[in-house]
């Protein structure tokens, strides 16, 4: 019959039961505010006390950009590789030596995706800074110096391809000069034949002239010895007749066409090499050398975990603490309390 009054009564009983927790966690934080400020305020100390004492660490970097032909020279991660394995330990061990033994400075490698940037870094106090910077220096003169022997050897190649094109390009003139006084040549020869042609046409004409007439006296032997001759004469001048008729028609022409065929396959390999030409160039100006885009400096603020922070961090384990120990405090002056 009771039973609904009861489950109502659930949550409120319920309640009840955790507030004597809260409460009390609440009245021992009231009881011991005195011994918990302390601690916290002894946490607060300690970690200002850290803080100022802890020694202010400074960034020490520098950037290199990669430089290029028609490609980057090197890739970002096998420049990296080679600082990693040769060039910065074998910087270290000498600075290492010429300062007396001083600890290693380590450095960090870093490149960003998709690009020929490659960042150097070090970390250290600022009065180490010229350690720093020293080393951060003959690291990248390391790599620059392996670039540079590189793009010698590249600018040699393309300045070589440059001059042979530019020979070339002058032999390509030069036949193009040959053409036309080939060109001419061949106008001359073709009036000289036209000459020859019109000298040897008007002896035909005078020879079978003559031929007709011989042909009405034939009477002695000599006269039959002249027509002899005469034709002779005619088939002789038939014959070169028709080589001159032919050279006219047939070889000049054809002599002119193979100079224009030739003329156009020159006027083609001359555009092609000045374009090559222009483009090798392009190249050239397009090479660029690897470079510091900025030189090795130190940050302007201290890196890592602040003073404040450190302060703060102190006085969060003061509290924690100083909670704490009321508590333990607090159990054992009444142990019912916290049951």
């Amino acid at each position: 019959m009771n039973t609904p009054f009861v489950e109502s009564a659930a949550p409120l009983l319920t309640n009840q039961m955790a507030s004597p927790a809260k409460d009390g966690l609440y009245l021992v934080m009231r009881s011991h505010l005195l011994l918990i400020a302390s601690i916290a305020i002894v946490g607060l100390a300690s970690g200002v006390g850290v803080a100022l004492v802890k020694p202010r660490v400074y960034a020490f970097t520098t950037v290199l950009e990669i430089g290029r032909s028609d490609q980057p020279i090197e890739s970002p991660a096998s420049c990296i590789a080679k600082i990693k394995s040769a060039y910065a330990p074998i910087v270290q061990q000498k600075l290492r030596e010429g300062s007396g033994g001083a600890q290693l400075i380590d450095i960090a490698i870093t490149s960003p995706p998709n690009s020929v940037l490659v960042t150097l870094a070090t970390r250290g106090v600022s009065a180490d800074s010229a350690r720093h910077i020293e080393l951060l220096n003959e690291v990248a003169s390391e790599l620059l110096q392996d670039h540079r022997q590189q793009m010698v050897l590249t600018r040699g190649i393309l300045d070589g391809e440059r001059s042979l094109s530019e020979l070339k390009l002058g032999e390509i003139k030069e036949r193009k000069h040959w053409i036309a006084n080939e060109r001419k040549l061949l106008e001359d020869d073709r009036a000289l034949v036209q000459a020859q042609f019109t000298a040897a046409a008007v002896r035909m004409t005078s020879s079978a002239s003559n031929r007709e007439t011989a042909g009405k006296m034939v009477n002695t032997q000599e006269q039959v010895l002249t027509l002899l001759m005469i034709d002779n004469q005619l088939v002789v001048e038939s014959s070169r007749l028709d080589q001159l008729e032919e050279r006219l028609r047939i070889g000049i022409p054809q002599e002119f066409q193979r100079l224009e065929r030739e003329d156009a396959d020159n006027v083609r390999n001359l555009s092609s090499q000045q374009e090559q030409i222009e483009q090798i160039k392009h190249r050239i100006a397009n090479l660029r050398d690897t470079h510091l885009l900025a030189s090795p400096r130190q940050s302007l603020e201290a890196v890592g975990v602040g003073r404040s922070l450190i302060a703060l961090i102190g006085l969060c384990i003061g509290l924690v603490a100083g909670l704490g120990f009321a508590l333990i405090v607090d159990r054992q002056r009444s142990p019912s309390m916290l049951s």
